[in-house]
C-alpha cells in the first residue's frame, strides 16, 4: 500500500516512481554506519535524506557518486542534497534528534541531542564538502541551536542561533529557537525582543505572531522593515567615438600644371588685330 500510493505520488508529480526510495519501508533495517534504521526513524526522513540513505553505503556515504549519473537531484524535494558530499551527516543529525523526542529518559535525551549536534557540525565545519552560496546553513545552524538548547549549552545555543540569522534574516525558525532559549533562561524581555525582531524581517510568519501573543505582545504587531528597492540596472557606458580622419587635401585646380614658357618676343603668332 505504501508502494503504491508512493508511485501514484510520483507519477502525479510528472516522475517516475524510484524504486526503494519511493518506497521509504524498505529503509527499514537498513546499516548506516552506527545507525540502524527502524520504522520509527524512516516515518519523518525528509524526501532528501530518504534518497540519500537510499543510495548510500554501509558507512553512510558515497551515494553521490551513485547519483552522478541520473537527474534526481534536479528534483525540488532533493534539491538540498545537489553538490554537496555530506548530507547523510544531517539525516543522521536528523535521526538522532527524533530519537530524542521519543526518548523519556533525560540522560539519554541529552545523549541523543549532543550526538545529533556533532553530526550537523559536521555539515557546517566542513564547507569543501557543500556547494557555494548553499541556502540551507541556515537550517543547520538552527538545528545545532536546538540541541545545544536540549544539552543545555546555553551560550553554544545563543552562537549557533545568531549565525543563522546572519545567516539568513528571513529564517523565522531561528528566532523562535532563540526566543524560546530565552524564555528557557526566564528572560522574557530578551525573548520578546528576538520575536519583535523576527517579524520585522518576516511579518508573515505565524509561528513569531503566536509566539509574540504568547509572549504578551500589544497589537498591532511590530511594523515590519521596509523592503529595499531593487538595484537599477547599471546603465552601459557610452560608446567612445574616435573622431574620423580628415581626407586628404585635394590639390587646387591647376596646381600640378606646369607654367607655361614666357612668349618669345615679336608678333604673337596667328594674331589677326596685331599691326
Amino acid at each position: 500500500m505504501l508502494l503504491l500510493a508512493a508511485t501514484s505520488a510520483a507519477w502525479a508529480t510528472g516522475f517516475a516512481p524510484i524504486p526503494g526510495v519511493d518506497d521509504v519501508g524498505a529503509l527499514v533495517g537498513k546499516k548506516s554506519e552506527r545507525i540502524v534504521l527502524t520504522t520509527d526513524d524512516v516515518k519523518i526522513l525528509e524526501p532528501v535524506c530518504v534518497l540519500v540513505l537510499s543510495y548510500a553505503d554501509e558507512k553512510g556515504a558515497r551515494w553521490w557518486l551513485r547519483l552522478q549519473s541520473t537527474r534526481l537531484l534536479d528534483r525540488p524535494e532533493y534539491q538540498m542534497a545537489k553538490g554537496t558530499k555530506s548530507l547523510h551527516h544531517y539525516c543522521w543529525g536528523q535521526i538522532y534528534n527524533f530519537r530524542r523526542l521519543r526518548e523519556s529518559d533525560p540522560k539519554k535525551r541529552q545523549q541523543l541531542a549532543q550526538a545529533a549536534a556533532r553530526d550537523y557540525d559536521f555539515v557546517v565545519s566542513n564547507p569543501e564538502y557543500l556547494p557555494k552560496d548553499w541556502p540551507w546553513l541556515a537550517k543547520v545552524h538552527t538545528h545545532i541551536g536546538d540541541m545545544r538548547n536540549a544539552s543545555e549549552d546555553t551560550a553554544a545555543g545563543i552562537t549557533s542561533y545568531q549565525k543563522a540569522i546572519s545567516l539568513n534574516p528571513e529564517y523565522d525558525l531561528a528566532y523562535l529557537g532563540l526566543a524560546t532559549l530565552y524564555s528557557d533562561m526566564k528572560d522574557s524581555a530578551k525573548a520578546m525582543e528576538t520575536v519583535v525582531e523576527g517579524l520585522r524581517h518576516r511579518p508573515e510568519s505565524m509561528g513569531l505572531k503566536r509566539r509574540y501573543d504568547q509572549l504578551g505582545g500589544r497589537k498591532p504587531y511590530p511594523e515590519p522593515y521596509p523592503k529595499s528597492p531593487p538595484a537599477a540596472p547599471e546603465e552601459p557606458a557610452p560608446a567612445v567615438v574616435k573622431p574620423e580622419p580628415p581626407p586628404p587635401s585635394l590639390p587646387a585646380p591647376g596646381a600640378d600644371a606646369k607654367p607655361s614658357a614666357p612668349a618669345a618676343p615679336g608678333k604673337p603668332k596667328y594674331c589677326r588685330f596685331c599691326p
